[in-house]
């Protein structure tokens, strides 16, 4: 009897975090959506295990049978085929400039005109370069779907290359991020950076030329940082989503959490949310961030 109520129990608990998440995802549709629906089945959160903080913290279910085995034709290496569409692969460019002194490359789905109304800029972690993030076929075809987001929204995504995670970076990122600032000037800017690339992004918190163009950030992975609700990014009140994997063994997830929490203790309000991947590895938030969701929700908290 005891064992059936406690099932009975753990079943109506997981019943109101769905409820809860979905009555969320239901108020964020309810909103504008800078990011129209696309293959937003296959790549919805494949369960929600815990919510928090009125649903601006989640705990996603992640496998790998299910998450990689299952989704990959080749694990790690090339998803199925109903996962992508290389539609955007006609409006991709790659560009050369000097940026802070130094010629660089970076890669440019979308066209960038006075009318685009939304940039995304994906800055890479150790040992990668712009191609990492215009990969089509990796990572569970999830950068293939930004692409095809903002493709399909007359957004623009651009993915840079840079020469260190320090300050030349930095200025390096900067002055990209200016230079499309000029041309889009009704844009907003989102900056997403992964792992080691976060250091970047965490340089720009505390930057007053990059925080008049940031409209939001993004932290994939990203490096233990437990200052960035003290910097000038937080007196700005700019929107900041947070994604982490619990088995990640380059940076703890539980720094990132407490780094959160205290976001949130230092202002409730503040518009930042965290998903950690249960079980997810270092690159599991790269893989498994929806990234509609994500985009549409920092789109709507932004400073308008």
């Amino acid at each position: 009897m005891r064992a059936g109520v406690k099932q009975k129990a753990a079943q109506n608990c997981g019943l109101l975090i769905v409820l809860l998440f979905l009555s969320l995802c239901l108020s964020q549709a309810n909103a504008r959506e800078a990011y129209r629906p696309y293959k937003d089945r296959l790549f919805a959160y494949p369960g929600i295990l815990e919510v928090g903080y009125n649903g601006d913290y989640i705990l996603v279910d992640y496998q790998i049978e299910r998450d990689i085995y299952q989704r990959d034709y080749v694990a790690e290496q090339e998803v199925h085929s109903e996962y992508i569409s290389l539609k955007p692969k006609w409006a991709t460019r790659q560009v050369s400039m000097q940026l802070a002194g130094v010629h660089l490359d970076h890669r440019r789905v979308g066209q960038v005109t006075k009318k685009t109304r939304q940039i995304v800029f994906f800055l890479h972690g150790k040992g990668g370069d712009s191609r990492l993030g215009m990969s089509d076929y990796r990572f569970g075809g999830n950068f293939n779907r930004l692409k095809n987001l903002s493709y399909r929204n007359d957004g623009v995504y651009i993915t840079a290359d840079f020469t260190d995670f320090g300050n030349n970076g930095a200025a390096q990122v900067l002055e990209l991020m200016q230079y499309y600032a000029r041309k889009a000037p009704q844009a907003n800017i989102s900056l997403a950076c992964a792992s080691m690339g976060s250091l970047i992004c965490y340089q720009m918190a505390n930057n007053s030329q990059a925080l008049q163009y940031l409209d939001a950030m993004i932290i994939l992975g990203g490096a233990n940082h437990r200052a960035l609700y003290q910097s000038k990014l937080f007196e700005k009140r700019i929107p900041v989503v947070i994604a982490h994997g619990t088995n990640d063994r380059a940076y703890d997830w539980k720094q990132q959490f407490n780094h959160y929490a205290a976001f949130k203790k230092n202002n409730p309000a503040y518009p930042v949310r965290l998903t950690l991947f249960k079980n997810g590895s270092h690159g599991t938030p790269i893989r498994m961030i929806d990234w509609r969701l994500t985009l549409n929700w920092l789109s709507n908290a932004a400073p308008k």
